[in-house]
């Protein structure tokens, strides 16, 4: 199988792209930035769609990530050919998978196919997804890889059949689930919540007798707290009688102070009205119109204040345009400028000409630097008017202010003189009348509250009551009814915890004689679970054991490929690599085998890269794939990226390879 050509609509940053691909190799050079990585994951989708779709991470919901920076339609087209025929798949996408479209065409006739479905990557290749990352997309920094369901049935040429080795890991994954679920030493483990509970039981079965004493004990305690529960209630009744009687005379009591109090505020509040006899409510001046004039006063001061310095202005502006200017006349320096550069100019070719036009240009420019503007009337210029006619309007302002409040102050009998404090006549005044608004309010309030009281009151009656002499304050009853409520509380309180241990103990009494049977029933549960459990367990070994063997037919193949592979890389033997069963690799050194993940990052590519093209070797005896290499030697040295190019041209023989790159250095 091959790639022929792709084309990119819009997909992350590429746009309006085309790429047609070599039958061997074809090596896509170009610095970081361009969007290789983006190319090689627009060849992944076109056949396997995206990955990560309830990802919020946008790194890793791929729908997300390569959605076009620049908008516009949003996929393209990938021609391939295999079995003899071109194909070409067309697709789109939208925000959600539902949105998507999927079209595939005989590009030898351009009619629509239906040889494959949208889910042609595993109808092609024969693997899911997940297999197609781990072998034939070697994404950058990716060259690891490890051995899926779907990589082994491939290996075993049991692609088509999804009931056994494809659901091998599922299959183990659902019986590890269920082990530990139930294991006997894990806290969560259902064999462990038996065990825990028939130790409990146990416990529990024993306890009869002691509960039996423990309930005849609370019995005792709960008469005992009922006697006392009685006596207490008869004396809190006698207790309330008695406040309840002390607190309709203090009620009474408490009218006589009220009323008191009353007369004496309405007795003052009249005195202080009188102070101010000579006043009437009505003609009161208001607090808003007193400071309406103290502002107007205020702006008036501020103006001035300010005249002195304006007059100056004034006179010092009319001064200053008395003199003549001397100015600079701008146009006629401009025409001697151009005069005299086209004068220099021309010198070079006519100097007799240039001549001509230099030297008027220069008397031109010296005339205008010696202009001298004449001196304008004061009455001409715009500023000296404005100015003027600004301290004009002020001091109608001031006289204009003085008048109104001279007037104001006259309304109200204040007499002003020349040198007198204006704004401190008028604070005074406002003071005054708010001084006197108040008062009146405190009289007429004092008035209303007197004649409230009297209205609903027998005035009489309650000046002529005596209080009786009691045995017992009402301060001392408080304290007595809340002593006796409290004590009354905690005898509640004793008796509601008494019988909440009493039905606790009687329940519990009451389930021994059914935990005796649900112990027998326990005990029967963990035999039941046990055998489960040991079953599920033999089962899981009998089912590796199984795989292994199943592997070990293909593992020969695929260690034989890794050592081809190795020497062209690397140049040495790969001896020290071991595979085992399940084509796990590790490395022996020191007497043991060594996990390839504690190897340094280069080494670990460079394994990885050779255990990706034996699984492939494996995997595809007839039709081989094409092969995507997203950089994969950037982690090689020197020397190691020398073999890297030697394996780049042995697997182009048999594969087609999409080789990208940043760097000559790592080219073909």
């Amino acid at each position: 199988m091959i790639l022929k050509s792709c084309h990119i609509e819009n997909f992350g940053k590429l746009t309006d792209m085309t790429v047609d691909f070599s039958e061997d190799i074809h090596i896509i050079l170009e610095e970081n930035g361009f969007g290789k990585s983006t190319l090689a994951a627009f060849i992944k989708v076109m056949f396997y769609g995206f990955t990560g779709e309830g990802k919020k991470n946008i790194t890793e919901n791929e729908r997300k990530k390569y959605k076009p920076w620049q908008g516009g339609v949003y996929g393209g087209q990938l021609t391939f050919e295999t079995e003899g025929k071109c194909y070409q798949i067309v697709r789109t996408f939208g925000a959600k998978e539902k949105e998507d479209t999927y079209s595939l065409y005989n590009a030898s006739t351009n009619r629509e196919s239906s040889d494959y479905t949208s889910n042609i990557g595993e109808e092609l290749f024969k693997i899911d997804r997940d297999a197609f990352v781990r072998t034939v997309f070697i994404g950058q920094q990716d060259c690891q890889t490890s051995v899926s369901d779907s990589i082994s049935a491939k290996l075993g040429n049991l692609a088509e059949n999804t009931d056994d080795i494809n659901n091998y890991e599922n299959v183990q994954k659902k019986i590890k689930d269920i082990l530990n679920a139930m294991s006997p030493t894990r806290a969560t483990g259902s064999l462990k919540n038996i065990e825990n509970k028939i130790g409990d039981i146990k416990v529990s079965v024993f306890r009869g007798e002691e509960i039996d004493h423990s309930i005849d004990i609370l019995n005792e305690k709960l008469a005992r707290e009922n006697r006392q529960k009685k006596l207490l209630k008869e004396e809190l009744t006698q207790v309330k009688e008695s406040i309840e009687k002390a607190g309709r005379e203090g009620e009474i009591l408490a009218k006589q102070q009220m009323y008191e109090k009353l007369c004496i505020s309405y007795d003052e509040a009249v005195k202080k009205k009188e102070k101010y006899c000579g006043w009437q409510s009505e003609n009161i001046p208001d607090k808003e119109e007193i400071n309406k004039y103290i502002k107007l006063w205020n702006r008036r001061n501020e103006k001035k204040n300010a005249i002195g310095a304006k007059k100056a202005a004034l006179e010092s502006l009319g001064a200053a345009l008395s003199i003549h200017i001397r100015a600079v006349n701008i146009p006629l320096l401009l025409l001697g400028i151009v005069l005299l550069a086209a004068g220099i100019t021309s010198m070079i070719t006519y100097h007799n000409v240039g001549l001509l036009m230099a030297v008027p240009g220069m008397i031109i420019i010296i005339s205008s630097l010696l202009y001298k503007k004449k001196p304008q009337r004061k009455e001409e210029n715009e500023e000296w008017l404005q100015l003027f006619n600004e301290i004009q309007n002020d001091e109608a302002y001031i006289e204009d202010t003085e008048t109104k409040i001279y007037n104001y102050l006259n309304e109200y009998g204040i007499e002003y003189e020349e040198g007198d404090d204006v704004l401190e006549i008028m604070y005074r005044l406002r003071e005054q009348c708010t001084q006197y608004r108040h008062t009146l309010e405190e009289a007429q309030k004092a008035e209303r509250d007197k004649i409230s009281f009297e209205k609903v009151n027998d005035i009489n009656k309650l000046l002529a009551f005596k209080a009786e002499k009691s045995k017992a304050s009402i301060d001392s009853l408080n304290m007595e009814l809340s002593r006796l409520t409290e004590e009354l509380e905690n005898v509640q309180g004793n008796i509601l915890s008494y019988m909440r241990q009493l039905d606790s103990l009687k329940e519990e009494r009451d389930e021994i004689s059914e935990e005796e049977e649900y112990l027998i029933n326990l005990e029967k549960e963990k035999e039941r679970q046990q055998r489960k459990y040991d079953s599920l367990s033999i089962t899981k070994k009998l089912l590796e054991k199984a795989r292994d063997s199943f592997t070990s037919k293909y593992t020969e193949p695929v260690k034989s490929s890794f050592n081809k592979y190795y020497m062209l890389l690397t140049g040495e033997e790969s001896r020290r690599y071991e595979m085992d069963a399940a084509i796990n690799i590790s490395l022996m050194e020191m007497g043991d085998r060594r996990d390839v993940r504690l190897l340094s990052q280069g080494y670990r590519d460079l394994v990885g890269l050779c255990m990706r093209m034996a699984l492939i070797d494996g995997m595809y005896e007839n039709e081989k794939p094409f092969i995507i290499l997203d950089d994969p030697f950037v982690n090689l040295d020197d020397e190691k990226l020398e073999g890297g190019i030697r394996l780049l041209k042995e697997i182009s023989k048999e594969y087609q390879v999409i080789y990208f790159t940043c760097h000559e250095s790592r080219g073909y």
